[in-house]
């Protein structure tokens, strides 16, 4: 890990304490050595192969569930075009209007069975990545001897269009009590170790877990 060339902010105090009446020797201990380092948690998620497949995974769950509700939909718009036609008898109005709330009621049920699968596993699936990342965090911290990770959320600086972008700006603004840094010493962010760390884990067949910690 050494080799990724990950540079991390110290800092060091030293306290000294003086000498007494003349019966306390003058002691110093040693520089306090602090590491820190930041990680961008949403420019890990970009990168990270194992986010995007859980990404793709709920794109195809939502399309699929849009392809079962479409024909509801169609059939739901049709008999309302047909019921508002003035050609349409008033007999037959009355049909529409009782199969339309038959099909209205299917369509929202439907809808709200899709939605609570799509949060269970949305849920699911962003408790798994946090997982795996908080145990890369932990791995990497630990073997690089950094005492404090701070994780915040933004986009690169690198990218100005979209670091000055009124939304970024904004969320900057509104969240004073986050962790957000104005300026931060490219080695101190451990955010590229991270996500390859992550991706060679996948590439290698681990599954992921809770760490339990």
């Amino acid at each position: 890990m050494a080799t990724l060339g990950i540079g991390v902010y110290l800092g060091s105090q030293v306290f000294a304490q003086q000498t007494g009446a003349g019966n306390r020797p003058s002691t110093s201990s040693e520089p306090l050595r602090t590491r820190i380092a930041v990680v961008n948690l949403v420019q890990v998620l970009k990168k990270y192969s194992k986010f995007q497949t859980c990404d793709t995974e709920l794109k195809q769950q939502i399309s699929k569930a849009k392809t079962e509700l479409d024909p509801l939909e169609k059939q739901i718009r049709a008999l309302q075009l047909k019921g508002q036609s003035p050609d349409t008898p008033a007999a037959e109005k009355e049909n529409i209007k009782r199969e339309l709330e038959r099909l209205t009621l299917q369509y929202r049920e439907k809808a709200e069975d899709a939605d609570k699968a799509f949060m269970k596993r949305s849920g699911e699936l962003a408790v798994q990545i946090y997982h795996e990342v908080e145990d890369a965090v932990d791995l990497f911290a630990k073997s690089n001897a950094i005492e404090l990770v701070l994780m915040y959320n933004d986009a690169l600086k690198s990218q100005r269009d979209e670091f000055y972008s009124p939304p970024y700006v904004q969320q900057r603004l509104k969240m004073p009590n986050a962790f957000m840094p104005m300026y931060v010493d490219p080695r101190m962010d451990i955010t590229d170790a991270i996500t390859q760390m992550l991706n060679r884990r996948v590439a290698g067949g681990y599954s992921g877990g809770n760490s339990g910690n």
